[in-house]
């Protein structure tokens, strides 16, 4: 099935619930990609605490990629910025619809 086909059905199944109500919304808004965004900054920690060769094999991938999980998650300044450029976009889209 393809993307369109599948995101028709889902919008179709979602239309009939009665406590579903479903609002336009601008697509690509880009700070609703809270998601996407955290895994830029995870990527951005990893290049900075990134050894000078890469990881040799998946354990150390897996080493590097965790911890820099741990550090992003670690950083509430990083997470309420996040969070509230979500919220302001939130509130943006509900106001002009």
């Amino acid at each position: 099935m393809q993307k369109s086909t599948i995101f028709r059905v889902i919008q179709e199944w979602l239309s009939l619930q009665a406590d579903v109500e479903i609002i336009d919304w601008p697509p690509r808004a880009p700070n609703m990609k809270l998601i996407k965004n955290m895994w830029s900054e995870v990527k951005r920690t990893m290049q900075e605490i990134w050894p000078i060769l890469p990881p040799r094999n998946s354990d150390a991938l897996w080493t590097l990629t965790s911890d820099a999980c741990d550090e992003v998650a670690l950083s509430q300044r990083q997470a309420r910025s996040l969070t509230e450029s979500c919220r302001e976009e939130c509130n943006q889209c509900l106001k002009h619809r």
